[in-house]
């Protein structure tokens, strides 16, 4: 064991203490968004099933399908690698720019067939379904955890397992990443320890026995000094047995945050959001619950004596005696044995009730973008369709969640199994009469292919196509107002955010100025070689460059 005790003992406490902080609000959450989910980090016999408002489930439903399917295509490759230019530029600055070139292309081209290879690979496991729990998790309570598992298999040589956040524990790095993870299993007893971790764990002397169990934890801990290499240990609570370890070139956890806010390290979903909206919702409805009651069986108003009014039965169809005689006015004498029976007015209108109803469930729905976009008959693929418009105001409402989700969720995602796969030696790197070569996996960037991707290169074309009819229209006008073109273009970038590496530069773009000259002229000459002179300008003589 590399990590101290002393030290994981220290990170554990501490991780403890930052999961505090949202623990309760997860759990009230929870409460009106799922059905058994609790956190009490400590082991326990099942959750009692409890039932869920309507528009609340649907409208989760909805969100996580959202999410999965306009990010994590199904089936489909939704994201490729390539060579980090600047990385690997760096790296191999000694060489000549042709030499870095011609590998860069090689190591391209094994990226893309590497990733082919992942996604085969990843298409063939419990991906979608496990993933799913996990982004439920992220978009309600702000936070969701997943384990990506080496099983030693050739054939599926990895799997997903969805992580519940009941005692896990994370912190993050100096770099901001979530490096330091814990997990506690509860209840677990030898036979689990053998076929989780395999049969080089070592079983604790108080598992021994039959029906003994007790709880682990897994840590997974940076090597300090070596980057990009994980601890990974299974301890018992007192740390003083160590049932597994190994070194790792990924962190098998993969923690994921929707929102982050001030020093709290703990997501913030969307059910925290809302929280306010279910409470009101379930307020006014256990109201108009009450309500429809006093309508259907309104309070009663009974006069007379008493033992005829505890006997009174207010059952469809009873026969009750309302006593020997018939009041008369002032007549009290009369009245000793007589009993009255009438209703209590109320209310009975429940439309002010459910119209603050149904303005909470439209809000509910509008939190997790789950309002109805058409009706069926309007698109052949409405699915398809309503998936790319709410991707949209995802995109628009939600684009912090979203780099959030790139980094956390999406990246890790694909790349754990790539390291895995290379670790494995199923995908290498190798340049051509070289044999295999190392490749850092580091030095890759990660290009998705969703929904949100298509608008994101969407919204840059429309962007570049603006910048190019905006500069042509202004390089004409440029001259007649006495402007530099060059420094026009220059401004007009900066407006259009247009990225540097698409930008001419000063002496490019005087080039290009004089190669169009050039072609105006030859044209003109041509056109003088004809017999005509065009626009009345003097032959041989060229217009001013811009």
């Amino acid at each position: 064991m590399i990590v101290k005790k002393e030290r994981i003992d220290f990170l554990l406490k501490k991780a403890k203490e930052a999961k505090e902080v949202s623990k309760s609000t997860y759990n009230d959450v929870a409460n009106y968004c799922y059905n058994s989910f609790v956190i009490k980090d400590e082991a326990r016999d099942k959750d009692a099933i409890r039932s869920i408002e309507t528009v609340i489930s649907t409208s989760i439903n909805t969100f996580v399908n959202t999410i999965m399917t306009g990010v994590f295509s199904r089936g489909a490759n939704w994201a490729t690698t390539k060579v980090n230019d600047i990385l690997f530029r760096n790296a191999n600055s000694t060489e000549l720019d042709t030499a870095v070139e011609e590998k860069k292309k090689t190591l391209n081209e094994n990226l893309e067939k590497g990733t082919e290879t992942a996604f085969e690979y990843i298409n063939q496991t419990n991906f979608y379904t496990e993933i799913s729990k996990s982004v439920k998790d992220w978009g309600v309570l702000g936070t969701g955890a997943f384990k990506v598992v080496a099983t030693g298999d050739i054939n599926k040589p990895f799997a997903y397992l969805y992580m519940n956040l009941d005692g896990l524990y994370f912190l993050e790095s100096q770099s901001g990443g979530l490096d330091i993870v814990f997990k506690e299993r509860y209840k677990f007893k030898k036979n689990d320890i053998l076929e989780t971790y395999g049969t080089k764990a070592k079983i604790p002397d108080d598992l021994q026995e039959e029906n003994a169990e007790m709880t682990v934890v897994e840590c997974c801990i940076p090597v300090e000094g070596d980057p990009g290499k994980y601890e990974f240990l299974v301890l018992t609570t007192d740390y003083e047995t160590i049932i597994f370890e190994e070194i790792l070139t990924y962190k098998p956890f993969v923690v994921s945050r929707m929102l982050t806010e001030g020093v709290n390290i703990w997501g913030i979903g969307l059910g925290v959001i809302g929280l306010d909206l279910f409470k009101e919702l379930i307020r006014l409805k256990t109201l108009r619950e009450e309500q429809a009651q006093n309508i259907a069986k309104p309070p009663y108003l009974v006069r007379g004596d008493v033992q005829l009014i505890e006997a009174f039965k207010m059952q469809s169809g009873r026969v009750n005696f309302g006593g020997r005689s018939i009041p008369t006015v002032g007549g009290e004498a009369d009245n000793e044995n007589f009993m009255t029976v009438e209703n209590v007015k109320v209310s009975e209108s429940l439309i002010p009730v459910e119209n603050d109803i149904a303005v909470l469930k439209n809000e509910i729905r509008e939190l997790f973008m789950s309002n109805p976009i058409s009706d069926v008959e309007e698109y052949k693929n409405r699915s398809a369709t309503e998936t790319q418009a709410r991707m949209q105001i995802f995109r628009t409402r939600w684009s912090g969640p979203y780099e959030m989700l790139q980094q956390e969720l999406l990246e890790p995602t694909l790349m754990i199994p790539f390291r895995i796969l290379v670790d494995q030696k199923i995908i290498t790197f190798s340049q051509e009469g070289e044999g295999e070569e190392e490749f850092n996996l580091d030095f890759t960037t990660i290009q998705y292919i969703n929904e949100l991707s298509k608008m994101q290169g969407l919204e840059k074309a429309q962007n570049l196509i603006n910048y190019a009819t905006t500069t042509e229209q202004l390089k004409q006008l440029a001259s007649s107002v006495a402007l530099k073109p060059y420094e026009v273009i220059k401004e007009l970038s900066l407006i259009f955010r247009v990225p540097l590496t698409l930008q001419m530069t000063e002496q490019e773009f005087i080039a290009e100025q004089q190669q169009q000259q050039a072609l105006k002229t030859q044209a003109m000459q041509g056109q003088m070689g004809m017999g005509g002179v065009p626009n009345g300008e003097p032959v041989g003589e060229a217009p001013e460059v811009l």
